[in-house]
């Protein structure tokens, strides 16, 4: 927390682990809102719901989530404006990959330029007939893997230039969602703000213990201070609810609260009537049984 922003970090939606984690989920979001008037939302979204036409399916249910939790949703308040998409685990395994072979192919070919001069040098002093063909045979051969590393470290430079580009394919997955007949106008709306103002920011996966990237978290926290504005509670018209499983189990408890309750005055008052209790009046009991059941 600072004296701007309090960061809160909600658990994802249809959260599957029992209806238990749903209730309590719903509840620590309303806490959440609770605390603060304004707001900006970073909906964190993996790879995998962009790269796999597959799990296409998977990222449209979530949208349509957000869609039910926000009544602003797609609508021209202001609400598009005040969220952004976090695409995390953006692998970038191939470039480090083909990176990682520039740099043998670049040290394997100083070697061989080394070897080159130095036998071209003892070309130069040569006087034996032997000697110098097989010198020659050297350097035509040090010249062929040179040519065939410096193709190679190309080819590779050109592989690194064709992997790819995870900006591409997320907007291209958005586009894809957004020309679904299938969806309706507020999410088409929705989907043309984030696609239009780039309003999303890549969070690579992890290759090694450290520091994350300081390129992405400073487009990141870049995304999140400069390019969205906030949004009231009120503007944003939001709608938290559980799942009607979840609301089945609720309905559940508060009948067992009510049973147990009707249970515990009747308990109260046979205790205190049929055991000859002479000191509580009887007409208190049936009063105290009156307004205990509007409780129920």
């Amino acid at each position: 927390e600072n004296q701007e922003y309090s960061y809160f970090d909600s658990p994802g939606f249809e959260d599957n682990r029992k209806d238990n984690i749903d209730i309590v989920v719903t509840y620590y979001r309303h806490l959440s809102l609770k605390l603060t008037h304004d707001l900006k939302i970073l909906l964190v979204l993996p790879y995998t719901l962009f790269n796999d036409d597959s799990k296409i399916n998977g990222l449209r249910k979530i949208l349509e989530d957000l869609k039910n939790m926000f009544k602003s949703f797609g609508i021209s308040n202001g609400f598009e404006d005040s969220i952004a998409l976090i695409i995390s685990k953006v692998p970038n395994d191939k470039k480090i990959k083909y990176e990682k072979k520039i740099i043998e192919h670049r040290q394997r070919l100083e070697d061989i330029i080394n070897d080159l001069k130095a036998v071209t040098s003892n070309l130069e002093v040569a006087e034996i007939e032997q000697d110098i063909e097989r010198y020659k045979k050297d350097i035509e051969r040090y010249k062929r893997d040179i040519k065939k590393l410096e193709q190679n470290i190309e080819k590779l430079r050109q592989q690194i230039n064709d992997s790819p580009n995870s900006n591409k394919i997320i907007t291209d997955t958005l586009s894809r969602l957004r020309d679904d007949n299938n969806i309706d106008l507020k999410m088409k709306n929705f989907l043309d703000h984030i696609i239009l103002k780039s309003q999303f920011s890549i969070f690579s996966a992890p290759n090694k213990i450290g520091k994350i990237d300081d390129t992405e978290k400073y487009h990141i926290l870049e995304l999140l201070h400069k390019k969205l504005k906030f949004i009231s509670k009120e503007d944003a018209g939001i709608n938290l609810e559980v799942s009607e499983d979840s609301r089945a189990i609720i309905i559940e408890i508060i009948e067992v609260i009510k049973m147990e309750i009707e249970r515990l005055i009747k308990e109260f008052i046979h205790d205190k009537v049929f055991q000859n209790d002479r000191n509580t009046p009887l007409n208190f009991l049936v009063q105290q049984k009156e307004q205990l059941q509007k409780y129920l």
